[in-house]
């Protein structure tokens, strides 16, 4: 038996595409295809009442958002609830409500108790000042 080398295959290149390759000038992918002027018009006036809509909905959801947001600052602020509670009926949970105290220059509740290691460890490592 003998050995046949094979002819070695490449991959395709963009050039081999259809939209690379020299067409004649009766192409079947190059058609363009005709719309109906009323149809046209009706469907993008039906687009562009569904677009308006859409917008007052943003519009109404960012004002939803931003009354969420005042009010969970507000009673943060007052003290009116913990901010657990808070998370629970709001559609925000515990971190979040978090970073809307922090935004709001508002103190938590407690001061943390749990130091890191890294910062103990560092601490630990410097010499101590001269007290002289």
């Amino acid at each position: 038996m003998t050995h046949h080398k094979q002819e070695a295959r490449r991959p395709p290149t963009k050039q081999d595409t259809v939209a690379f390759r020299r067409c004649i000038p009766v192409c079947d992918h190059s058609v363009v295809p005709e719309y109906d002027p009323e149809t046209e018009a009706a469907a993008l006036a039906e687009l562009d009442t569904l677009t308006a809509e859409y917008r007052q909905a943003e519009a109404a959801l960012d004002a939803a958002r931003e009354r969420m947001r005042e009010a969970i600052v507000r009673h943060l602020r007052e003290r009116n609830a913990p901010p657990g509670k808070i998370a629970e009926h709001s559609p925000y949970d515990r971190n979040h409500v978090g970073r809307l105290r922090d935004a709001a220059g508002i103190a938590p509740l407690r001061t943390p108790t749990v130091r890191a290691v890294k910062r103990a460890r560092k601490k630990a490592d410097r010499p101590a000042p001269d007290a002289s």
